[in-house]
């Protein structure tokens, strides 16, 4: 995603402490700290489901509960409730001394039933507004164009190039 701002990436798999934190950019804060011994310019990203209904539940917590129960608990619990949902993301860019955070949400609702082979996480479950279909029923690239994670780096791409 950021090749088209000319930018090139080397990728560098870390096990991050997974802070118990009220938001997504105070873990992507904490990560970034964790990482500041690393030179350069240092981008680390994370993103949650958030269902309104269920007062922001999985949200930050979005990747243990998956991990732990699946879809089954979460597709219970909104059996009676609204199904409104979003995914946000945040990337925090470390360029220099300057820190900046970009965030990003993609608004939908949460299917009654997984579908679909593409994608991780939770998009089998997660139909975004105008979509028929969930993320996971869509190709990469449609999901990429309006995904939450998608628009964050755009504008992470956009910051560095311009600097």
């Amino acid at each position: 995603m950021l090749a088209g701002y000319g930018l090139r990436v080397r990728w560098q798999r870390r096990t991050l402490p997974e802070p118990q934190a009220e938001s997504l950019k105070e873990v992507v804060r904490s990560k970034l700290d964790a990482v500041r011994t690393i030179p350069g310019t240092v981008l680390v990203e994370d993103s949650g489901l958030f269902v309104p209904s269920l007062q922001g539940f999985p949200g930050v917590y979005s990747a243990p509960i998956l991990k732990l129960w699946g879809f089954g608990p979460l597709l219970e619990l909104l059996r009676s409730r609204p199904r409104a949902a979003y995914f946000e993301a945040v990337a925090g860019v470390r360029a220099g001394g300057t820190v900046r955070y970009f965030s990003s949400r993609v608004h939908g609702t949460i299917a009654k039933a997984a579908r679909g082979h593409h994608g991780f996480g939770y998009d089998p479950i997660f139909v975004p507004t105008g979509w028929s279909r969930t993320f996971a029923e869509g190709s990469p690239e449609a999901k990429n164009a309006i995904s939450h994670r998608g628009r964050a780096i755009r504008k992470v791409g956009r910051f560095l190039a311009g600097r």
